[in-house]
């Protein structure tokens, strides 16, 4: 959804916890909030789209999260979340459709490689000045 120049995250599926009876607080009892479904993107230019060439799903930022989208399914498979909340701004799948490459903007960018099935980074390249406008791995995956 758009309002004015700014792209909000919609956020469903969240339950608010539920509301102690007496007079003292009680803690926390430790349910999680998660985040079930993005709507709507954070795109500019469409280095933030990325498709596996394997299974043909979509990778899509929006912010700081990474959305993995089946088509056929029409059904968002995975949320990639990272822990520097910093905008992604470029993605690239490997050949082989195994890796994501996710380019950062903002304060110290990185380029983070995410293991896509298991939903982690594998690793991370740290040392940029600026964003991480344009990403491709080489034709035999060795490069980025």
């Amino acid at each position: 959804a758009f309002f004015g120049r700014r792209r909000f995250i919609g956020l469903e599926g969240m339950q608010a916890p539920k509301p102690t009876q007496g007079s003292k607080k009680k803690k926390s009892s430790g349910e999680k909030i998660s985040l079930e479904r993005v709507i709507g993107t954070t795109s500019l230019h469409n280095s933030v789209f990325a498709c596996n060439p394997v299974t043909g799903e979509l990778a899509y930022a929006a912010g700081c999260v990474i959305v993995v989208y089946n088509a056929k399914r029409n059904k968002q498979t995975r949320l990639l979340v990272s822990k520097s909340n910093k905008p992604v701004v470029s993605l690239a799948f490997s050949r082989d459709g195994k890796y994501l490459a996710a380019g950062e903007s903002g304060h110290q960018p990185a380029i983070l490689v995410w293991d896509v099935a298991l939903k982690q980074i594998v690793i991370q390249f740290s040392g940029h000045k600026h964003g991480v406008s344009c990403l491709t791995f080489s034709p035999n995956g060795k490069h980025l």
